[in-house]
């Protein structure tokens, strides 16, 4: 697979959520199917899950598709691997990534081991680090040295870096001290990473662990550690009591007992982007209810409705709506939401539209508009949200990237577009690619500044 920054961009959007989806589950738990067959994943919302008495024990009824799709592993991936493929680059599909984690959450060590093998048989392109990352996190919880030793022999650089996060996850959500123990042992072998995978957030995830037995404990070690670690422990601790009021409370206190704002504010940001994941409303309200100053506020609101856009850009957009309304950077704040909104149901984002103030009709929205659709293949739509672009010079340089973009799949329909335009607006279309450059911009609205120091990867 060649990586780029553009592919470990889209990716790290990606691996925010599911790793996400990773934190906090059971400690000292098998790791096999049972302890958590049962929880929701956006793929089944309309399967209900529940647990039924069984001559007095309690089990689980198991995900239908998932359970189903693991029955055959190598076709159920290669099914959801599809749905996947189907998603525009910029946007990934979490339900389709959800859809792979249902599946292998059924399956024993060696039906993953082999799993793994047969990837490569697969193709793909970015969209399988996250598949990998899925996969090694539940061997590892099943056969942890098995799962690292698996990475080590058989991945390089940044899928490297990338399938040690997924099995020391899955690891340590297992097995936390034998897990703890082995990083201990062979940590230097993990190296550093684009992608964050540094020594101190594996011992924020053994931390993390211990945390959830052992608060007061976990705490009193937060004091005698470098900074750089605190600060990942924090963090982590801060993901894991995202939807649980009572260890939200314990940390914040402690924090704010510690009269240290950085840490307090990084904690907040975590917490935010993990109960956005999950329920966005309880996210805002979590805001308001530690009342911080304007500017910080702004800052906390902004992270949760970037991750509610991922998964309800409908409803991130309105409550913005009734946020910002008279605003004047109104535009500015709801653009990359609305152009999500507008990829999934531009008919309905349009309506809403057309029914606000002018406040939020800008150069933003449409250019953001117009990149949702070039993310889904509608490119004559996307022409007509870049026709409203205001500025002369901005509006060129989209209709630039809309043309790269759209001769890549169908030159001549391309050519015929490029011939309606105005003589002087046509001039200023680049006959050379400049696809990754329109690409890159998309992703950069959609990812934001968390990979701005990422560098380049070379081509495997």
């Amino acid at each position: 697979m060649k990586s780029s920054g553009i592919a470990i961009a889209v990716t790290f959007a990606a691996l925010t959520g599911v790793g996400g989806f990773f934190v906090g589950k059971g400690v000292g738990s098998s790791g096999g199917a049972d302890e958590e067959a049962s929880l929701p994943t956006k793929s089944t919302l309309s399967q209900t899950t529940s647990t039924q008495s069984n001559g007095g024990t309690g089990t689980v009824q198991p995900n239908l598709r998932g359970y189903e799709l693991s029955k055959n592993p190598r076709q159920g991936l290669e099914t959801l691997l599809e749905e996947l493929r189907q998603s525009p680059m910029a946007q990934m599909d979490f339900e389709a990534l959800f859809g792979i984690w249902d599946m292998v959450q059924y399956l024993d060590a060696y039906e993953l081991q082999s799993l793994m093998a047969e990837l490569d048989e697969m193709g793909g392109g970015q969209e399988m680090m996250a598949v990998r990352m899925m996969l090694l996190n539940r061997w590892a919880a099943k056969d942890g040295p098995a799962a690292m030793e698996s990475v080590f022999e058989g991945e390089k650089g940044m899928m490297q870096m990338v399938g040690a996060m997924g099995a020391m996850m899955g690891w340590m959500r297992s097995e936390p001290d034998q897990a703890y123990a082995w990083f201990k042992e062979n940590g230097d072998r993990l190296g550093g990473s684009a992608m964050g995978m540094g020594k101190e957030q594996i011992e924020a995830m053994y931390f993390a662990n211990m945390a959830k037995t052992d608060f007061d404990g976990t705490m009193a070690k937060l004091d005698g550690m470098e900074s750089r670690t605190q600060k990942a422990v924090i963090q982590q601790l801060a993901q894991s009591a995202g939807m649980d009021p009572e260890r939200r409370t314990e940390l914040l206190d402690y924090l704010k007992s510690k009269d240290d704002p950085d840490l307090l504010h990084d904690a907040r940001r975590s917490i935010v982007q993990q109960m956005a994941w999950q329920d966005p409303q309880a996210a805002i309200d979590f805001i308001e209810s530690e009342n911080p100053g304007d500017d910080l506020r702004d800052e906390l609101v902004n992270s949760a409705t970037s991750m509610w856009s991922h998964t309800d850009p409908a409803g991130a957009v309105e409550w913005l709506g009734e946020e910002l309304k008279g605003q004047p950077d109104a535009g500015e704040k709801i653009s990359s939401s609305f152009g999500q909104w507008v990829g999934q149901d531009e008919a309905e984002a349009a309506q809403w539209l057309a029914s606000q103030g002018d406040e939020f009709k800008t150069d933003s929205v449409f250019r953001d508009a117009g990149h949702g659709l070039i993310n889904s293949g509608e490119y004559e739509r996307s022409a007509e949200w870049f026709e409203q672009i205001i500025d002369d010079d901005d509006r060129r340089v989209n209709y630039d990237r809309l043309y790269q973009s759209w001769k890549e799949e169908d030159q001549a329909a391309a050519d015929q577009w490029k011939t309606q335009l105005p003589a002087e607006e046509a001039a200023m279309i680049s006959q050379e690619s400049s696809v990754g450059a329109a690409v890159g911009a998309v992703i950069g609205a959609s990812v934001g500044e968390a990979m701005e120091e990422v560098p380049a990867e070379e081509g495997e």
